[in-house]
């Protein structure tokens, strides 16, 4: 089944924009997210998040609209987890820049880094953070980040100032102290949890919960805002 280029209009930061639009996936590849296999089912919802990704606004409008309109309940479940991943990619572009750790200002030595005064040890790594994706471990040292070390205390504090003035998605190299060397860790930056209720802190759980419910609520309210125009 082929489908000719169509243009839609989007509004992006006040202003009208054409966008291309593919046309929707073919029938036959809506039938197979609800075929009887569970695989067959896990790879068309794959196939169609690869459609979905490669013309992102026009999709949301289409996979919304047949989230609404489907009466299949597995077709409307698995076109809504869909949207998700694609609105979800927005909210982790927005906000201030998170690794996903607890820490402690600590005075340190590194001939690799004479200026290095002080560091920050990790207490605590948040589960699926930045962090732990990218093989930071309670107990270790960091002794820099990029080219900044620090030369005075706290290193904690403008660490975290430095971390949330980047944007998410943005990689950085964190220095940790490894065994009398430095060592590399590159980090893909995420988005730092809303924080409505004091500081950041609280166990492992409780901060991973923190950020599964953020993402939740960024997702509801750009569902409520799409159904109040339609």
């Amino acid at each position: 089944m082929n489908f000719s280029p169509r243009f839609a209009i989007f509004v992006t930061g006040g202003f009208l924009c054409p966008a291309v639009f593919a046309g929707p996936p073919p029938n036959e590849a809506i039938l197979r997210l609800s075929a009887e296999s569970f695989q067959e089912r896990e790879a068309a919802q794959s196939s169609l998040l690869d459609w979905a990704k490669r013309q992102p606004e026009p999709a949301k409008e289409w996979l919304l609209r047949r989230w609404t309109q489907e009466s299949d309940p597995e077709v409307r479940r698995r076109c809504l987890e869909v949207l998700r991943s694609l609105v979800l990619e927005d909210y982790l572009k927005e906000g201030k820049g998170y690794v996903g750790i607890l820490m402690l200002s600590i005075a340190i030595q590194v001939p690799d880094l004479p200026k290095a005064k002080f560091g920050i040890r990790v207490t605590m790594v948040v589960p699926d953070s930045p962090a732990a994706k990218g093989g930071v471990n309670p107990g270790d040292v960091i002794v820099g980040v990029n080219d900044l070390v620090w030369e005075q205390a706290p290193a904690d504090v403008p660490f975290s100032q430095w971390i949330q003035g980047r944007a998410p998605g943005g990689r950085v190299t964190l220095k940790l102290w490894e065994n009398g060397k430095v060592v590399d860790r590159e980090l893909i930056l995420g988005r730092r949890p809303d924080e409505p209720q004091g500081p950041f802190s609280g166990s492992p759980e409780e901060l991973k919960q923190r950020d599964r419910l953020a993402r939740e609520q960024y997702f509801q309210r750009w569902l409520d805002q799409r159904k109040a125009r339609r």
